[in-house]
């Protein structure tokens, strides 16, 4: 209501086994009135709608470049600013908030959501091995979950990633997943 939201969804997961305790969507609909359905809130949205997840994303990258050996979660990096250039001017990558050149860690940049850091973090993983972080945690194929219409979501395949989608896809860009996809990875990460 604060922001003026159309619609809400949830799911609650165990991350032990990836059992769903419960889902919900709202608007809702009352079943036991046909007469006044709209068709858009029988979906079950968590999963088959799909959503560019920005930030929610930068812990693929992380993960990735943990797990690879790439980082630690102190592993310093030096931020040149709250925008940068990349690609001679053709691409413009900016932090939320505004600052000057600062160093911060590996652990400092996810706490921030630094849209500049996770692209460092990124290129230490490379295009290859975060492509296949992504399809191991089951982005752009579905779950199994036994609801019809499921859908994979959308993963651009790596023969058709261009210089600047090592920047864009860690950052939640150029990708879409469904609310199952990503709650199933936290999930993960958690456990």
């Amino acid at each position: 209501e604060q922001y003026g939201a159309t619609s809400a969804m949830a799911i609650v997961m165990n991350p032990q086994d990836g059992s769903i305790l419960a889902m919900a969507t709202v608007p809702r609909f009352d079943p036991n009135d046909r007469r006044v359905v709209n068709p858009e809130l029988e979906r079950n949205r968590p999963v088959v709608d799909t959503f560019e997840p920005g930030s929610t994303f930068k812990i693929v990258a992380m993960t990735a470049a943990l797990d690879d050996g790439k980082i630690t979660p102190q592993t310093p990096f030096h931020l040149p600013g709250s925008t940068i250039e990349l690609y001679d001017g053709k691409f413009t990558l900016k932090d939320s908030h505004e600052h000057g050149p600062e160093d911060l860690t590996a652990t400092e940049i996810l706490e921030q959501s630094s849209n500049i850091g996770v692209s460092q973090i990124s290129l230490k993983v490379g295009r290859e091995r975060l492509e296949a972080w992504m399809k191991r945690f089951g982005f752009g194929a579905t779950t199994g979950i036994d609801f019809p219409g499921e859908s994979a979501g959308l993963v651009l395949p790596l023969e058709q990633w261009s210089g600047s989608t090592i920047g864009n896809v860690p950052i939640g860009q150029w990708i879409a997943v469904t609310p199952l996809q990503l709650a199933s990875v936290y999930a993960a990460v958690a456990n």
